[in-house]
């Protein structure tokens, strides 16, 4: 499972540092391959595939990947995030996403009166990220309030919802 995706936290404008990214997933573990490069850097290798300066190799990944696969942008999603770990243990990360949005025109990263938002209430996306295991105290309180691991794309179940498949 791969993909590529451009990410800024918050809008970018043409010289804001963003991200380009080659993700992939391999018997469950994730793997990110990115580099941090100005949009308008962004801009200039999709319309005339002139490379950043920077991280050349990664790049030359992500191009390889774009030009065999015929990969276009097709999709804007956004969402209003909140991250928290802990300082005695900087290797735990929680994220809680809400407002998950999309569209499939105007695909700047900014937000637009076309968004469509993915959930019709208020919900919340938790996502624990932890290089050692979680500690034994946190597995507890998941337990206590009966929260368990299940998978979640964003991306995925947004193309699903757009098929009519029932999702969350």
């Amino acid at each position: 499972k791969e993909k590529i995706r451009l990410r800024s936290y918050g809008e970018a404008k043409s010289n804001d540092t963003v991200f380009f990214e080659l993700k992939q997933k391999y018997k469950g573990v994730v793997y990110k391959r990115r580099i941090n490069i100005l949009l308008k850097e962004y801009n200039k290798y999709m319309k005339k595939g002139t490379f950043p300066k920077t991280n050349i190799q990664i790049m030359k990944e992500i191009d390889y990947y774009i030009k065999y696969y015929n990969l276009h942008p097709s999709i804007f999603v956004g969402y209003d995030r909140l991250s928290y770990y802990l300082k005695e243990d900087k290797n735990l990360r929680i994220t809680f996403d809400t407002n998950l949005r999309s569209r499939k025109n105007n695909l700047k990263l900014k937000d637009t009166k076309d968004n469509e938002l993915f959930f019709d209430e208020k919900r919340y996306i938790m996502e624990v990220k932890s290089l050692y295991g979680l500690p034994l105290w946190f597995t507890k309180v998941l337990s206590q309030y009966k929260i368990y691991p299940t998978s979640f794309s964003k991306v995925g179940s947004i193309y699903k919802k757009e098929r009519g498949i029932k999702v969350c």
